[in-house]
């Protein structure tokens, strides 16, 4: 069984797209071809007409927990990082031979 690294993106002021640039800049070889690749979940913009947050988390928790069990067998996720409306899921697709 995997284990993941969750971590909080604790200041707002950066976007998800900052954060994995600063990421990517780590990959010093030029001949490495990376095989990462990145998923980015947002949560709806459209608040419950009851503006029921719990609700809105556990829909949001579906969206990010469907993503993962429904490619469970094709990516390896390597981190996940969080804030309050999104995620990205960081990840590299399996060779699978049959």
């Amino acid at each position: 069984m995997s284990s993941y690294n969750y971590n909080t993106i604790s200041d707002s002021d950066g976007s998800l797209q900052e954060k994995f640039l600063e990421y990517s800049k780590t990959w010093e070889n030029p001949d490495y071809k990376e095989k990462k690749r990145v998923k980015i979940i947002s949560k709806n913009n459209t608040t419950n007409v009851d503006n029921n947050y719990a609700q809105d988390t556990l829909h949001f928790e579906k969206m990010i927990n469907t993503f993962i069990i429904s490619h469970q067998s094709k990516i390896k996720i390597f981190d996940i990082k969080y804030n309050e409306n999104s995620v990205m899921i960081i990840y590299e697709s399996l060779n699978i031979k049959n």
